[in-house]
């Protein structure tokens, strides 16, 4: 920054000159915070725009058409120069080379700031605000042409820094200094943010001549220059107003001519729906939500002050020159945070220059040996910053050590790859274009899938998804635009499922072609079109497919990792990096979005009790023709009501209502149990999909929880609801396993918000009365804590908090009155005793913990049986698994012994010894049996039973044992029963894993019991429908 005379590095005193050595440890310091700040994986998926059109231009086709940049980008090709450059070393070096590279421009614009504030007079303060002023760029240290800017914004002013031996004459030159003309005439050409250098330009010149009218310029004060007057004036400011004139003449020389002075969307802000939120001032309330909380995002904010503060203390040295660039980049970084990196360039000298002028008028004389403290303390502090610096812990996360590479989503590229794939076997046709609703896709595509004549239209995009009810505006826009298909990604959960709550509510108009992690690729098929041949008949997605007929890389893992889960040690961001977001937990994400849009929508079960509805009346009509004399009436009454009786309600009190209605009640709400709310394929994709993610990263707090929020889904919205009541070993598994899966994420998350929302409602659909008031009230206090979500009002969230804090008092005042009653019936109970009594007072985490604390002995069988079954219930399994072993199986019994086991691993999701243990209670089943041999050698057994009791009652026998008979058959037969259920339960963990010829066999032998309707005397079992439906699913119809 230039400064007048007096404030010189030579007009300070000398005993604020400081040892060569600090000098060196300065640079030193700056240097390596510049580079750590600035090691990090580069993630900007604009990068890869930046290489496409570097390619293209590499192969000389210059790049005329950008089709994957915004619809309102009017420029041809805004940073040729950075885009060659870029490809070039992308292409030598990859994305080491890449990361390198921008480490060391934040190298060198570190050093241009250390110089510009006047290192001359000591190091101490300079180095101080260029650290500052560094934290400050940190939040936007990004592989972008942004960077280079920054360092072009300060050449700026090192190139029109004052030099005392500068003449007057060179100073009225009407052209600009050379240097600064082909600074300019590179800067068009690599980044729009040239604009900026220009107005900082601009108003360094109004502060100089400013400075000169009020007599504070140079040559005034040095006694050299013209005597001060409107001549004087007015020369100077036609010579900088010509000089400022053919600068902005020198940036006309690029390929968009006068459109790169245009405002461009990525200065702005993406205005596209994908982006919406998005904090364009760092003062607004969602900017530290997006780049989090940290030193470098918090830095702005005492840069700012101290630097305002800073001019205030040099009012009696008044420098418009200095002020004028630091207010106008001030002003702008007020209102675009992505300017803050610009004002800390201009803002970190002027700081340091003004702190130096301030104490050369106001000394403080420190001791020596306050000299030496403060000098320790400050190596101390720069050491300290250098170490946080290394793992990451001054910018966001992830927390990881320095790293040099080039990272993007994999579901990026591998989208890319498919639509390119497609294209190259002709399933898209030649005109067939797609819409990027996001521009990290139309970056990605761009280099992945040059091939894809895909737009990136914010207008049209935002009508998509804003405003449903423009549908005519909008179809026509797609109409125009020859849209075929659509391309969603966000990484953003809660923008993405907005979007795809749109989408997947109207699968006709835009089925689902293409899903990896959390990119989704949607048809487009235009409702007022001609009737033609589907155009995406074969690549439109069949969930069923997918789920029941797996690729082996899309099943679950057998077992899961080794690992145990728990928070990563702080430490080990030092060393080890930072985990990639496993695609499958983003897939997993997207399934369950999917699954909760059609919940929401008009889903299957909608559908089917409007069939039913069709169904009786169809029935009434048909069954009105045969309708004659009175004793048709029942009929006509009981078939009218069938009919005619609402819908039924989970809160129907059945012997409230008369016996007819009453029993159309019942079929109907039995009939709509058995009907999916959403697709059950959807859930067990989610399922798969979350635990290979935890394979990958068994501390993966959202991947426990999607996964937990997949078995609530698959218990509360699809047919297991009924096959639940049918056969409650179901239930119990689905809440065994969402137990453990909400409590993990919780473990390793305390803050997760929706986990404890979800599993405080599990526990108290469970009975859990204790621990659900204790989930809710830490979801109300975390709920209070966040605020508002975006896009909800102050009122609407003020409401939903009274709503939950009544719901919460209604629960604490239950508690507190089964807490009273349960204080009054223990004492003198025995220690098992007293843990029945509270399991039916509903605490079981009183009754859980009562029985941990004491030994097995004080409860014995019954008492160690409740244990496992509590410490199941609240999310323990893996304690489960490890407290039992043989001995336990002589206490409990076999089938309670294995059955506790089965759903202790299957809640750790270890397949393999979920099935080992399901084959232990049913030993005498083996699967593998395609003709179902098994089952008619035992009816055939019980043929012969039945058989030579016969004979032994023909006539002149004496009937002996019959009773004895009956008992023995009833047992074999029930025995049969049980070990068919378990087959079910077997198969379902096997269908769950992905084993799905597994699951077949073992649905297939449990059906060899019934055989079919058609030949009839099989024996019937709890679990036949559930296996004849999964069957179905499988497309084994038996």
């Amino acid at each position: 920054m230039a400064l007048s005379n007096e404030l010189s590095p030579s007009a300070l005193p000398s005993h604020l000159d400081a040892p060569r050595c600090q000098s060196w440890a300065v640079l030193f310091f700056v240097s390596a915070l510049a580079f750590l700040l600035a090691s990090f994986p580069a993630r900007n998926s604009d990068l890869w725009l930046h290489l496409a059109a570097g390619r293209r231009l590499a192969q000389g086709e210059y790049p005329s058409d950008a089709a994957s940049r915004s619809s309102s980008d009017r420029r041809v090709n805004p940073a040729p120069l950075y885009d060659l450059v870029t490809y070039g070393i992308y292409s030598l070096f990859g994305g080491f080379g890449l990361v390198l590279g921008k480490a060391l421009v934040a190298v060198v614009i570190a050093l241009c700031l250390v110089r510009l504030s006047g290192v001359d007079s000591g190091w101490w303060i300079p180095a101080a605000c260029t650290a500052l002023a560094l934290l400050a760029m940190g939040a936007r240290l990004l592989l972008q042409p942004a960077i280079l800017s920054c360092l072009f914004l300060a050449l700026t002013f090192w190139f029109l820094r004052r030099r005392p031996e500068s003449s007057v004459d060179q100073r009225r030159s009407l052209l600009p200094p050379w240097p600064l003309a082909l600074l300019f005439l590179i800067w068009v050409n690599v980044d729009g943010w040239f604009v900026l250098g220009l107005g900082t330009v601009a108003f360094l010149w109004l502060g100089e001549v400013l400075d000169y009218a009020t007599g504070r310029g140079e040559e005034v004060k040095r006694g050299k220059g013209e005597e001060r007057n409107l001549k004087g004036v007015l020369s100077l400011s036609l010579c900088r107003l010509v000089s400022l004139t053919l600068l902005t003449a020198v940036c006309l020389l690029n390929p968009s001519t006068v459109y790169a002075f245009a405002p461009a969307p990525g200065l702005l802000g993406w205005s596209g729906p994908l982006v919406a939120g998005h904090a364009a001032s760092p003062f607004q309330k969602d900017y530290l939500a997006t780049v989090g909380v940290n030193a470098a995002s918090l830095a702005y904010f005492p840069l700012l002050g101290l630097s305002l503060l800073s001019f205030l203390l040099s009012l009696p040295r008044w420098n418009w020159r200095q002020f004028l660039p630091w207010l106008g980049l001030a002003v702008v970084s007020v209102f675009q945070a992505r300017a803050v990196p610009f004002f800390a360039v201009a803002a970190g000298p002027a700081l340091a220059w003004n702190l130096q002028d301030f104490f050369a008028r106001h000394p403080v004389a420190l001791r020596w040996r306050e000299r030496i403290a403060v000098g320790v303390l400050a190596v101390l502090l720069g050491l300290g910053v250098l170490v946080c610096a290394w793992p990451g812990w001054l910018q966001s996360p992830p927390f990881e050590p320095r790293r040099l590479a080039v990272e993007l989503p994999p579901s990026l590229e591998r989208g890319a790859t498919t639509i390119r794939r497609w294209r190259q076997e002709g399933k898209l046709g030649p005109h067939a274009r797609g819409l990027h609703l996001s521009p990290e896709t139309a970056n990605a595509f761009a280099w992945f899938c040059p091939e894809e004549k895909a737009t990136l239209d914010d207008r049209l995009a935002s009508a998509i998804i804003a405003d449903r009810e423009a549908r005519g505006e909008w179809t026509q826009g797609l109409r125009s635009a020859g849209a075929h298909h659509l391309i969603v990604y966000d990484s953003d959960h809660g923008r993405l499922s907005s979007i795809l709550d749109r989408l997947f509510a109207d699968p006709v108009q835009w089925p689902l072609l293409y899903v990896e992690g959390d990119l989704a690729v949607f048809g487009w098929r235009d409702p007022d079109a001609a009737e033609t041949a589907d155009p995406f008949r074969e690549i439109e997605l069949d969930l069923n497919q997918l789920a029941f007929h797996p690729a082996p890389d899309k099943k679950a893992p057998p077992k899961p990792s080794a690992g145990k889960p728990e928070a990563p040690p702080i430490w080990d961001a030092f060393w080890k990096p930072s985990p990639p977001r496993p695609i499958d937990q983003e897939e997993a994400n997207l399934r369950l979005f999917h699954a909760d849009a059609l919940l929401r929508s008009v889903g299957p079960r909608q559908q089917a009790l409007a069939g039913w509805e069709a169904g009786q009346t169809a029935a009434l009509v048909c069954a009105a023709g045969g309708w004659a004399g009175p004793a048709s009436l029942f009929d006509a009454r009981v078939r009218l009501t069938m009919v005619l009786t609402p819908p039924a309600r989970p809160d129907y009190d059945l012997n409230t209502i008369p016996a007819p209605e009453r029993w159309a009640v019942a079929y109907q709400w039995e009939y709509a149990l058995q009907q999916d709310d959403t697709p059950p394929a959807l859930l067990y994709l989610a399922v798969r999909a979350a635990r290979r993610a935890l394979a990958v990263n068994p501390d993966d707090a959202q991947a426990y929880e999607v996964l937990g929020e997949s078995y609530l889904r698959m218990i509360r919205s699809t047919r297991e609801r009924a096959w639940g009541r049918s056969l409650p070993q179901i239930v119990q598994l689905r809440h065994a396993q969402a137990s453990a899966a909400l409590n993990q994420a919780i473990l390793l998350k305390p803050d997760f918000v929706q986990a404890r929302l979800s599993l405080g409602g599990l526990y108290e659909e469970m009975g859990c009365w204790d621990l659900a008031l204790e989930q809710l009230r830490a979801y109300v206090k975390l709920f209070h804590e966040a605020g508002p979500e975006r896009g909800v009002g102050a009122a609407e969230f003020h409401e939903q908090e009274s709503q939950f804090q009544a719901k919460l008092s209604q629960l604490a005042k239950g508690v507190d009155e089964q807490e009273t009653s349960y204080t009054l019936a223990s004492p003198g109970l025995s220690v098992v005793d007293r843990a029945f009594l509270a399991v039916d007072k509903r605490l079981i985490g009183k009754a859980r913990d009562l029985l941990l604390e004491s030994d097995v002995s004080a409860f014995g069988a019954r008492g160690m049986e409740l244990e496992l079954k509590l410490l199941l219930r609240t999310g323990r399994p893996k304690a489960v698994a490890e407290w039992t072993n043989s001995a336990q199986e002589a206490i409990l019994g076999p089938p309670t012994y294995h059955w506790l086991r089965v759903q202790a691993f299957a809640a750790s999701g270890n397949y393999a010894l979920a099935g080992e243990e399901c084959a232990r209670l049913a030993p005498s089943w083996v699967l593998g049996d395609p003709e179902g041999e098994q089952g008619e050698q035992y009816r055939e057994i019980m043929t012969v039973l039945i058989a030579r009791r016969v004979l032994d009652e023909l006539p002149g026998k004496v009937p002996f044992g019959r009773a004895k008979f009956g008992q023995s058959l009833g047992a074999l037969s029930e025995s049969l029963k049980k070990d068919a259920n378990i087959l079910i339960l077997r198969g379902i963990i096997a269908l769950e894993e992905g084993k799905v010829d597994e699951a077949g066999d073992a649905f297939h032998v449990a059906l060899d019991l019934w055989r079919d309707e058609a030949t009839g005397g099989g024996l019937d079992f709890e679990g036949r429908v559930i296996a004849q439906d999964c069957m179905n699913w499988l497309g084994r119809n038996k």
